[in-house]
């Protein structure tokens, strides 16, 4: 099997190589093997350096382990990757989530509002902003806007 796995990312392309590792580097990350886990989205970022979704992961990463080891270059480098993902995905909405939740876990909750107001005011058809949106404002307290942004969403989209 373990050939198997290493031959079949050569076999598909850039873009299935990179989710192979991506793959491999969730199953590290769920672990808690956040080393084995940067290696392996590294390599998919690498593999593929226009894949959202290893920025997201790079950024995940760092961000759990930079919290957990109160290191603050690591939750530097998770804002940056976040912001890349961004870059190459303007709607990622677990990247949102992940910023979002970084830059209030760093006493920026301001600036995680703006984020998300910016995300909702640019896809004004985005009921995943205005989730966001609610998510933030309940974790702040303000269970009135949570409402307000909730409502909103489900007009948009209710489901």
């Amino acid at each position: 099997m373990a050939v198997l796995c290493a031959l079949l990312p050569l076999s598909l392309g850039c873009g299935l190589a990179a989710q192979g590792r991506n793959v491999d580097g969730v199953r590290y990350f769920q672990q808690g093997n956040y080393q084995l886990a940067l290696q392996r989205f590294q390599e998919a970022q690498r593999t593929d350096p226009q894949n959202p979704d290893s920025y997201y992961n790079l950024a995940a990463t760092l961000h759990k382990s930079g919290l957990q080891n109160r290191d603050a270059n690591s939750l530097l480098q998770a804002e940056t990757f976040y912001n890349t993902c961004l870059n190459y995905n303007p709607n990622h909405v677990d990247c949102y989530r992940g910023l979002a939740v970084l830059l209030t876990e760093t006493g920026r909750t301001q600036q995680a509002f703006t984020l998300l107001t910016r995300w909702k005011d640019s896809n004004p058809q985005s009921a995943d902003a205005r989730v966001e949106l609610a998510r933030l404002s309940e974790e702040v307290g303000d269970n009135r806007n949570a409402e307000v942004y909730l409502t909103e969403a489900l007009r948009i989209d209710a489901n």
